[in-house]
């Protein structure tokens, strides 16, 4: 994305550079960190405390987590796919290719388990797997 956002900096040059080729890289610039702002303010995170698991905006109480499992590779595609239960709460980024899966256990929720994107799936799958 960070890339796809550095192509503002030739693309305003070349718009602005019948009037100013500076000004037109200069306006390219604060463009280009404009949307490098917005991305980083914009982008989701998954935190984990003792009480509750917070992915984005969603959270849940850690008494509720039952198992949890990493994916990757094709076992995250088919997690993501053709294994994916349509009760499921799920949060993808399309950039992050590893999942996590925490089942739930609160009797009340019909959502069976989530499934979210992460970088570092096998050290989140660790740190819920430790009692709290």
């Amino acid at each position: 994305m960070y890339l796809i956002a550095a192509f503002m900096i030739p693309t305003m040059t070349l718009v602005i550079a019948p009037w100013n080729v500076y000004l037109g890289f200069a306006i390219g610039l604060v463009i280009y960190a404009a949307i490098i702002v917005a991305l980083i303010a914009s982008a989701p995170s998954i935190e984990l405390t003792e009480t509750e698991l917070r992915v984005g905006k969603a959270h849940i109480e850690r008494k509720y987590i039952g198992a949890a499992s990493a994916y990757s590779g094709s076992h995250a595609a088919t997690a993501r796919g053709t294994g994916l239960d349509a009760r499921a709460w799920i949060f993808f980024r399309g950039w992050v290719n590893a999942v996590v899966r925490v089942d739930l256990t609160d009797p009340k929720d019909p959502t069976p388990y989530w499934l979210f994107s992460t970088r570092n799936p096998e050290k989140l799958v660790a740190a819920l797997r430790q009692k709290s």
